[in-house]
Parts: C-alpha cells; structure tokens; sequence
C-alpha cells in the first residue's frame, strides 16, 4: 500500500533508494559512535558530526577538506531530521528519477548538495549537515520542468498552476521550518543555495517536451549562470571567508 500510493516507483536499484539505505546506515553508525546522544531523539554530538564529515568551515578552508561540501548531505542531525528528509526524497526524488534517469538524478542530487552546502559556507560558519540541499534541488528540477514546458503542458488546463502552488508550497514551508530551528545542525542558507542550483541544473538536463529555440536558449543560460555561480562562491568563500575555529 505504501509504495502503491507514496512511492510508485519504489526499486532497490533506484538511485534515491541506494542513497536513501546508505544515510540511514551513516546515520546510525554516528549515533553509536557519538560519546553522548542530544536532547532530541536519536541526537548525535557535534564532534561525532564533525569527525562524519559535517559542514565545519573553518576546516573546509584552511586544512583544504573539500570533501566537506559533499558529505554532509550524506549525514542528519536527528532521527526526525532523517525521517522527514527520506520521507520527502521519497516521495518527490522517485517521482523525478523516472523521468530524469539514474545518473541526471545522481548529479542534480549531489550537485545541489554541493551548491546547498557552498551558499550556505558563504553565509555561515554553523556546523550543518542534511539532505535538504539536495531535496530542494529536486524541487527545483520540477519548477525547471514547468518553466521549459509551460507552454506544452497547456492541455492540462488549470492543473498547471494547481501543481505550481502546491510545490511553491512545499518549498515556502520548508524554509519557515528551518527558519525557526534552533539547532545549528539545520541551515536554511543550505536549502536556499540547493534551489538554486537545483532551478539552474534542472534547466540543463531537463528534456522538453518540444525542443524549440526558446529550449535550447534556456539550457544555454542555465549552463552559464550555474557555472557562473559555483565559480564565483568557490573563489569567494577561499579569498573572502575568514572562519574561526570551533574546536
């Protein structure tokens, strides 16, 4: 029943499942490797986090750990941080996977990620870890998919802006979720920069419908303002950023 009305496309050797199996088990290895568990439920310690791979700046930047712009979207905060980020990649990753295929769906997820986890060093020098980059990535896939195809997808009538508010929805909410966390284990900015780059690589890889003029011109501009972007925070964040460290 669960995967007949949540998860229809529901396979092992889908690429959202692998992920998916992969940080439950990290997740649970930093549980029994944390020195102490936190007030939430299922808690790791910071330093457990930090040693697993969290987002730590300052590391990031001066002992040159670029890995970390990755790992953390493989990591969570809590047992609810990961049930609610598997839950939601779940249902929306496996969706875009079928149109997408497995490797388009590999790269928008750890590339948004990337981006998620980049915006937010820029911004920040919180630890943070979580998928949620990467799950606002895929949102973004689907805002790319509407704007390449509002036109074909006409015949849908007001479907199309049902589904628009719905998603717009999802990703407003998300953003007063994290907005009003208090752990330092959730970053927004991360979330923000994972639409972002989501929007913009959605734009690329997304196959229209009717490949026209208009198609190719905004696979052309996506291509440019994603590398543009990345680009320009990676050399900001290494030439501007001066993060102290925390341990």
């Amino acid at each position: 029943m669960i995967k007949t009305n949540l998860c229809p496309s529901f396979a092992l050797l889908k690429f959202i499942v692998m992920i998916s199996f992969f940080q439950i088990f990290y997740f649970f290895l930093s549980v029994c490797c944390s020195n102490s568990l936190g007030p939430q439920f299922l808690q790791p310690d910071v330093s457990t986090l930090v040693s697993f791979g969290a987002k730590y700046t300052y590391a990031m930047k001066y002992k040159f750990q670029i890995w970390r712009f990755i790992t953390p979207i493989l990591l969570h905060g809590s047992f609810m941080h990961l049930f609610s980020n598997l839950i939601s990649q779940m249902i929306f990753g496996l969706a875009l996977e079928v149109t997408l295929g497995t490797f388009s769906m590999l790269y928008l997820y750890f590339i948004s990620g990337f981006g998620g986890c980049l915006i937010s060093s820029l911004a920040n020098d919180s630890i943070s870890v979580g998928a949620s980059g990467a799950i606002l990535g895929i949102m973004g896939c689907y805002l790319a998919y509407f704007i390449k195809n509002w036109t074909e997808l006409s015949a849908l009538g007001s479907m199309r802006y049902t589904f628009l508010c719905l998603l717009s929805l999802i990703v407003l909410l998300n953003f007063s979720s994290s907005a009003t966390k208090k752990t330092s284990t959730v970053d927004g900015w991360g979330h923000f920069g994972g639409l972002i780059t989501g929007l913009l690589f959605g734009l690329i890889i997304v196959k229209p419908i009717f490949n026209g003029e208009k198609q190719k011109k905004m696979r052309f501009y996506g291509l440019i303002l994603l590398t543009a972007m990345l680009f320009i925070c990676f050399i900001c964040f290494y030439t501007t950023k001066d993060p102290n460290p925390l341990f």
